[in-house]
Parts: C-alpha cells; structure tokens; sequence
C-alpha cells in the first residue's frame, strides 16, 4: 500500500476522533491559547516594570550627580544645579522615595532605597539612613550585596548611637578580614580611612599597608590589576608619613 492510500484511510479516523472529542480538544486549544497569551502578558508587564524602572533610576541619577552653584554662575540652565547641598539631598531624597514606593516589585528597588539612605546620611538623619540601608541591603543581588554590606557598616559608623558605631566597626572589620569577599579591597581601605580620621594613625597605616600588599600588581602574583583603592591608600600614607 502507497503513502497516499494510508493518508486516505488515516483521515477519516482522525476527523472521526476530532469529532467523538471535539469538545476537549476546543477546551484543550482555549485553555493553551490562555496560557500562552498569559505568559506572553506577564512577560510584556515585566519588561515596562523594568523600563519604568530605569527611567525612574535615570531621573534620581540627574539630581544625585548634579552640582552645586550659585545661579551667578550658571552658564547651562538646562542642567540640573541646585544652590545648596542640603537643597540637593533633600531633592534626592523625595525623588527615590517615590521612585521606591512606585517600582517597588523591580529589580531597581533596592537602589532607591540605597539613594534614598545615603541622602538621609548626608542630611543628618543618621537613624534613618540606618533603617534605609538595612532595608536595602539584603534585597540587592549576591553579586553586589558585599558593596553594600560595606555601605552599611559605613553609614552605621556614622550613627550617633555608639552601640550602632560598634556594629558598624565589626560589620566592616570582618568584610576587611575575608579574603575571599569580593568587596575586600573597598573594607581595607575604608577601614583604614575610617582610623586616619579618627587619628589613629598606626592602625590607619596597618589597613592600608594590607590592602597595598594584597592587591598591588607584582611580578610573583598572579594579580594582572591594581586595585583602584590601592592607589588611593598609597596617597593616605604618604599624608601620614608627614
């Protein structure tokens, strides 16, 4: 028998099947159809989630790297400046607060909150920008989270609480002491500065000589790069060598 004869035999059976269960088969194609266009839908929405998102991020981002001048001054209006630093951190803060409360389900949440944390820092509300950056801190990436473990350690070393001071110290101390944390260097070196203003200076230079040592570019390690803080620790020393 030829191929042709089989698929003339073969299509009656199928269009007999098709009709003794047409009723599932239009329930099964409707509840497919559903489906796909669901999953089609929730991708769409997350996807504008994400774009509003990063335009939001955008708009915080003007304001926290715009200038401080005096109108006299200004030559580009078009630019964000405000007179005053307090004028600006208190724009930065609004401004990532709604972000924030308007894109809380994005992947961007917890930069607002970080923002919004290190504005609060800047103007004096040492307590909120405690909860701010305990807040966002566990919400970012593991990727990047050791960056802002040390974020927070800095800014709870900035608390008028000494009780928060002292956890801050530890948080920090043990990010310094873990070599295997990707966020090593940045804890040596802010531990470091942490002692040179506190003018403690042979601590200062402990931190730093550590940090040059363990991520300077030397011919014996397998090391290709500098640490960028390594330069910057070398600069702290030479000031303490005066």
């Amino acid at each position: 028998m030829d191929i042709f004869a089989e698929l003339e035999m073969l299509f009656p059976r199928i269009y007999s099947f098709a009709m003794k269960y047409r009723r599932e088969l239009v329930a099964t194609l409707i509840a497919t159809s559903i489906l796909t266009l669901g999953v089609l839908g929730v991708l769409h929405y997350r996807y504008s989630r994400n774009v509003r998102a990063h335009r939001a991020l955008h708009d915080v981002r003007k304001i926290y790297d715009s200038e401080i001048k005096s109108k006299d001054t200004r030559v580009d209006f078009s630019s964000v400046v405000f007179d005053t630093q307090e004028e600006k951190w208190k724009r930065v803060e609004e401004q990532a607060k709604e972000a924030y409360y308007q894109h809380k389900g994005s992947a961007l949440a917890p930069m607002f909150l970080a923002m919004e944390a290190e504005a609060s820092h800047k103007l004096g509300q040492a307590e909120r920008a405690v909860e701010l950056i305990e807040l966002a801190e566990p919400k970012f990436s593991k990727k990047v989270r050791p960056y802002y473990a040390v974020a927070t350690a800095l800014i709870k070393l900035d608390s008028n609480d000494k009780a928060e001071q002292e956890i801050g110290l530890k948080k920090l101390k043990k990010i310094a002491l873990d070599k295997s944390n990707v966020a090593h260097d940045l804890a040596l070196f802010r531990l470091g500065e942490h002692y040179y203003f506190d003018g403690e200076y042979d601590e200062a230079r402990s931190w730093f000589g550590q940090l040059i040592v363990d991520y300077r570019v030397a011919e014996i390690s397998e090391r290709r790069y500098e640490s960028p803080w390594v330069r910057k620790a070398r600069e702290k020393m030479k000031m303490i060598s005066y």
